[in-house]
């Protein structure tokens, strides 16, 4: 019965944000904040990528930004290069960096804490540089002009509404198809990796595979996101996937929640629009962003994501106590 309710106030919980967002453009005519919200959506499917990695197997990447870039360019040149639809260059960039993930992975398998950080540090830089130097492939420093918008049934998604719809709907397919993942003996796989490598080997755990895949799968998240993100903008430089964005992504799931279903999205709403909406206090913005930053991972240390689901745990206990009374 206790889990019979608490599924029906899950759907619950979901129907209602579902309708919330989309009845989002309806509330507000502000252009700017809806496109600061498909920025936040399209920095969400990245993250949700890294926390496939970092939350569920405890392997930290701080290169992420480099997987996010090299999916933008593969999506923007085989548009611009081949002629392919958006939709289906943003499907084969995904591909493509899933295994790009799984070859960053595999000479990883060794490595453990900062030194598989800094490796993957490295990686960002070394696709940086590889962006900028190919200058016949990615035209160097100028970046990609001219990439053709996302198009469906030859409507093409060039007005901030539109592009807010079709990234709430990715979003939720991409949110179905990691929730099926986490569920699945995979995700079991994952957690165990996560809280020892050593015990899930002895209990039949093939550690190596379970470490590369989530490099994928990650990658092809991260590869995806770059490539909405290409066809939204219509251009992209390599100055916009350096360092610095490992490290935003890093910090969108912490304070969304690590290792939590909806915390990277809810994270990197945060973390976009608190900037955006701080600028009136011109250059003590980024001083009052780090410390309110800061604030919420001291006193929510289990990201905004967990707090919610502690949050329901004590309404829920609460609940069913008073039912046990009242029954009494």
């Amino acid at each position: 019965m206790k889990d019979v309710q608490h599924k029906g106030r899950t759907a619950l919980f979901i129907i209602l944000v579902v309708a919330l967002a989309l009845m989002l453009p309806v509330f507000t005519r502000n252009s700017y904040f809806i496109h600061l919200m498909v920025m936040a959506l399209v920095y969400g499917i990245v993250a949700m990528g890294l926390n496939i990695l970092t939350g569920y197997t405890g392997k930290l990447s701080l290169g992420h930004a480099g997987f996010f870039g090299l999916g933008a360019y593969v999506s923007a040149l085989l548009s611009i290069k081949l002629g392919m639809p958006a939709l289906v260059s943003i499907l084969a960039a995904g591909i493509a960096l899933f295994f790009m993930g799984v070859l960053l992975g595999l000479p990883t398998l060794r490595l453990e804490g900062h030194y598989l950080s800094i490796v993957t540090i490295g990686f960002n830089e070394v696709i940086i540089l590889a962006l900028i130097n190919m200058r016949s492939l990615t035209r160097g420093p100028g970046g990609l002009r001219g990439i053709p918008p996302i198009s469906i049934g030859g409507f093409e998604l060039v007005s901030d509404v539109s592009q807010y719809y079709f990234m709430i709907a990715v979003v939720a397919i991409l949110l179905w198809l990691k929730s099926k993942l986490v569920k699945s003996h995979v995700g079991l796989a994952l957690r165990a990796v996560m809280d020892g490598e050593v015990a899930s080997e002895a209990c039949g755990v093939n550690v190596a595979y379970y470490r590369v895949f989530a490099f994928g799968i990650s990658a092809m998240y991260a590869g995806i996101g770059g490539g909405v993100l290409a066809h939204l903008l219509n251009y992209i430089s390599p100055y916009s996937f350096q360092s610095p964005e490992s490290f935003a992504l890093l910090g969108m799931l912490v304070v969304g929640g690590i290792g939590t279903l909806a915390g990277p999205i809810i994270g990197s709403i945060i973390m976009t629009l608190l900037p955006e909406y701080l600028r009136a206090f011109a250059d003590f913005r980024l001083i009052i962003n780090a410390v309110l930053t800061i604030i919420l991972l001291i006193k929510v240390p289990g990201g905004v994501a967990g707090f919610f689901s502690y949050l329901a745990r004590k309404v829920e206990r609460r609940s069913s106590d008073g039912l046990d009374t009242a029954s009494r």
